[in-house]
């Protein structure tokens, strides 16, 4: 299965601890597309319409997801490379700008 990903170059590498405990470093992150289950690293607030802001930190975890990449080395992410990597994942995001999205029925 192909899967389509987003390239972005990081200005500053970040380390990848590996399974053998060697650290490798990270100089571009693959991301894929935002499925379901992605919706769930994402803050409550955000998804419920409760919030129009997506800060930088909100997504961290967003990142790492669609990286599949650990928590750890998402956050080693030099500042520049991530609000550059959160603008694109905020517009794709507001793409996502569904009514049904985190509301609950009221019926």
């Amino acid at each position: 299965m192909n899967e389509e990903k987003k390239e972005f170059i990081l200005t500053h590498p970040i380390p990848l601890k590996g399974k053998d405990g060697q650290f490798t470093q990270v100089s571009v992150l693959r991301l894929g597309r935002v499925k379901a289950k992605h919706l769930r690293l994402l803050p409550k607030d955000l998804l419920a319409g409760n919030s129009d802001q997506i800060s930088p930190t909100d997504v961290i975890p967003l990142i790492a997801g669609l990286a599949d990449l650990p928590l750890k080395c998402i956050e080693e992410l030099d500042l520049k490379d991530l609000i550059k990597i959160s603008e694109v994942l905020g517009e794709l995001l507001g793409e996502l700008d569904s009514p049904e999205i985190g509301k609950k029925n009221s019926g």
